[in-house]
């Protein structure tokens, strides 16, 4: 069973093709609007790279572990000395999915809207009874950093830094409050594939069905919908347009070169 350590690059060297150059630049980073963890905000300097266009898909990450017969955080048994005295029979692979809640809840415990799947895995992405037919071109998901990691080994790039990641997805705009602007949903149109109603348990279809209105939208953050994906204005994607063929917007942003200030192929 491989590990990030042990994967080593693949033969070929890296493609630019399906990649962005963003030149370096000075921005402000971070932000006071949301959340505590965000701010403060400051000015942050990187230098050019390259980076992924589009999330790494699960045809990319499955010609991965076939190449390289890596396995997934997710598909490992959990070490018991990581979890003591827990119940043996519980430490099975598997990992977390949403669960819309019966119910109104007030409590932040995310235990509230998680779940625990046994055997969910990157190509058993919704369950072990799930599958990844007709999604190879969805972002793979249940990837921890340690497997992110790998996959940049193999494919002979590397994971962009918190900076460089925000610095692409601002896409040149200057301490906007979203990657397209300071309002939320321009003209009533929503730009994201965003949660619409009561959070963690009624999409805005039921509250249409109440006779409460409904967004141009109505499903498009419910867990169930998907929003395609197309490239920011530098080239990076953020799934604020529909119609691309690229997948939906709920996997992790692709790999930069890991040559810094590269203005060519490597």
């Amino acid at each position: 069973m491989p590990s990030g350590s042990e994967v080593s690059p693949a033969p070929a060297r890296p493609s630019l093709a399906d990649m962005v150059r963003v030149p370096g630049g000075s921005f402000l980073m971070g932000s006071e609007n949301f959340y505590p963890e965000e701010g403060p905000v400051r000015s942050e300097t990187v230098e050019g790279f390259w980076i992924d266009r589009y999330p790494v898909t699960n045809a990319a990450f499955r010609e991965f572990v076939e190449a390289t017969g890596y396995v997934t955080v997710a598909e490992r048994v959990p070490n018991p000395e990581s979890y003591p005295g827990a119940d043996p029979a519980q430490l099975v692979p598997g990992s977390l999915a949403f669960k819309r809640p019966p119910r109104g809840i007030v409590s932040r415990d995310p235990r509230a809207w998680w779940q625990y799947l046994p055997h969910t895995a990157w190509h058993r992405p919704a369950g072990p009874d799930s599958t990844i037919e007709a999604r190879e071109r969805y972002p793979v998901v249940h990837v921890a950093y340690e497997d992110a990691q790998a996959y940049a080994v193999w494919a002979g790039k590397s994971l962009p830094t918190e900076a460089e990641w925000e610095y692409a997805a601002r896409g040149g705009l200057k301490a906007a409050i979203y990657v397209w602007g300071n309002e939320f949903a321009p003209g009533g149109r929503l730009m994201a594939n965003t949660w619409q109603g009561e959070f963690r348990w009624r999409p805005r279809a039921w509250c249409r069905r109440r006779g409460r209105g409904v967004a141009r939208r109505a499903a498009a953050g419910r867990p169930e919908s998907d929003a395609p994906l197309k490239p920011f204005p530098q080239g990076v994607h953020n799934g604020a347009e529909p119609g691309s063929r690229h997948g939906p917007n709920r996997g992790w942003l692709g790999l930069r070169t890991p040559k810094r200030n590269q203005e060519s192929e490597p």
